[in-house]
């Protein structure tokens, strides 16, 4: 059954930075759309870092031909490689093909046939962790920078510090989006160095 939808590429580029490349979990290989009522959730994660952004589709999402609230997509990131974020993209699922198509584009590949992660309980998780240190590779901070420029201009990451479980990432200028980085290493609990009181 054929089945579409319409996305602002700015969105699926931006994802797609926070997706995985080339991992032998191939289906993290890839943005998982999720739909719902009236919207989707884009969603990307490398296990490393995580990311989901709430588009409003009104009339887009239930009737003939249109995904279903409750269905999900998994966009191969080999389909997302030449996205340009200021066009507007039909995504097609059908016959086991995912095609992306804009004026003068067309991007498509077999459908990942798996269970996308489970990206609302990775964000309950991070919720009910004690607030403890943490640490991360900063590296990871910069690929957040370059999806919330893709967003908004102005978009600059606000982290959330949530100890050993994660740190959540947000947007001031763009409130539909949340994103997580993956702690690097256990810490032992910090202290003030003596010597600052010297």
């Amino acid at each position: 059954m054929k089945k579409q939808v319409f996305i602002n590429g700015k969105y699926l580029r931006a994802l797609s930075l926070l997706s995985a490349k080339d991992d032998i979990r191939y289906y993290v290989n890839a943005v998982n759309l999720r739909f719902k009522t009236n919207s989707v959730i884009i969603e990307a994660t490398d296990h490393l870092v995580v990311g989901a952004l709430k588009i409003n589709l009104p009339e887009q999402i239930g009737g003939e031909n249109q995904f279903q609230p409750d269905d999900c997509c998994i966009i191969p990131i080999e389909c997302l490689a030449k996205i340009n974020p200021k066009v507007h993209y039909i995504i097609t699922q059908e016959d086991g093909i995912i095609s992306i198509k804009s004026d003068g584009f067309c991007a498509s590949e077999p459908e990942i046939q798996a269970i996308y992660p489970d990206i609302p309980k990775w964000f309950k998780d991070q919720c009910s962790k004690e607030i403890k240190p943490s640490n991360f590779d900063p590296e990871l901070l910069n690929r957040f920078r370059k999806v919330g420029k893709i967003l908004d201009s102005n978009n600059t990451p606000i982290l959330i510090q949530r100890g050993m479980a994660s740190v959540t990432v947000l947007f001031q200028q763009t409130p539909n989006f949340i994103g997580g980085i993956s702690p690097f290493w256990p810490l032992k609990e910090p202290t003030i160095p003596e010597w600052v009181f010297d």
